[in-house]
């Protein structure tokens, strides 16, 4: 029900930004995409395409990254490497909530280590932040020591490089470690229970 609600919303919204009040468009938009289709993934990304407003277009995009649909999120991550969208704006699909869903939370991490000498080749700076340097963060929600080291195998030897890299990644493993410790101390008593 919550869902067909958020759909009709978002729908109406498209048609009219001023449909919603402005502090819940991504909430809203987020809601539908969770058990959205492909039909409602490309009005969004129509409405992305046409838009000539900045904040909407990302928020758009945003929404893009939130389908938990694993053939939908495939088609917003394709999103990075077509050339439709500047990739300042369409790495805001890696910011949607598709690395918190289970049937989705690893496709950003896997689609990063295909793909991760092309984004870099394409990939701006942001001053003082190189985009390739926040993609550790596609894996900030792993939570067990084989993910940890398979992220570290991964980013390690590639984001020294990159201002701002090392810490980027280093936050992650720690927050990979401290879900993996919160996971062991917590599956005992949940055993028993």
């Amino acid at each position: 029900m919550l869902g067909s609600e958020a759909r009709d919303l978002a729908i109406k919204w498209l048609k009219n930004p001023n449909s919603l009040n402005r502090g819940m468009v991504r909430h809203v938009l987020a809601a539908a995409a969770f058990e959205g289709d492909r039909d409602l993934f490309d009005q969004f990304r129509a409405a992305a395409l046409e838009t000539k407003d900045q904040e909407e277009r990302q928020t758009l995009l945003l929404t893009m990254g939130s389908f938990r649909s694993p053939d939908i999120a495939q088609l917003a991550l394709q999103e990075l490497v077509k050339n439709d969208f500047d990739l300042r704006l369409s790495s805001a699909v890696l910011s949607g909530n598709m690395a918190t869903y289970r049937e989705t939370r690893r496709m950003p991490f896997e689609f990063i280590q295909a793909h991760f000498d092309e984004l870099i080749a394409k990939a701006p700076s942001f001053g003082d932040l190189d985009f390739g340097a926040v993609l550790p963060f596609t894996a900030q929600n792993f939570c067990s020591a084989q993910e940890e080291q398979e992220v570290n195998a991964f980013f390690g030897p590639r984001i020294g490089k990159l201002t701002g890299g090392p810490r980027n990644l280093a936050q992650t493993l720690e927050r990979i470690r401290a879900c993996t410790a919160r996971k062991a101390k917590q599956e005992a008593s949940l055993t028993t229970f």
